[in-house]
């Protein structure tokens, strides 16, 4: 799962119900509903050590991509996610459909932030 950096994985355990996620799934997020979610407050899509949002060759657009499949087929077999940065994301007491829903949110975010950087050249 192309993400943050070449080579990203995403790790899935269904038994135990976590997505170590790595920087595939952005989950810093600057909505006031983000410490709804257990994510902290103000947190926004953090910048690698070069001040990018990816330094993967495929792009931003390869991540959001990524992403969005996970969210869309795998968001039933996961209810914390363990992203590279920041506290784990708690998303078990959400129904599915309101799971998949939040990562989707997150994401939007996260390619709309992407598009700007794309446009300004930056990536």
């Amino acid at each position: 799962t192309p993400g943050h950096t070449y080579g990203s994985l995403t790790y899935i355990f269904p038994r135990t119900k976590v997505c170590c996620s790595g920087f595939t799934i952005p989950v810093e997020d600057t909505r006031a509903s983000a410490s709804a979610v257990g994510l902290p407050m103000g947190a926004g899509p953090k910048l690698d050590f070069s001040g990018y949002l990816t330094t993967n060759s495929g792009g931003v657009d390869r991540q959001i991509e990524s992403a969005r499949h996970i969210a869309a087929l795998y968001s039933d077999r996961f209810e914390v996610v363990l992203p590279s940065r920041g506290p784990p994301v708690n998303l078990g007491k959400y129904s599915i459909a309101d799971r998949s829903q939040i990562l989707h949110d997150i994401i939007n975010e996260f390619a709309e932030l992407g598009a700007i950087y794309n446009e300004m050249g930056i990536i």
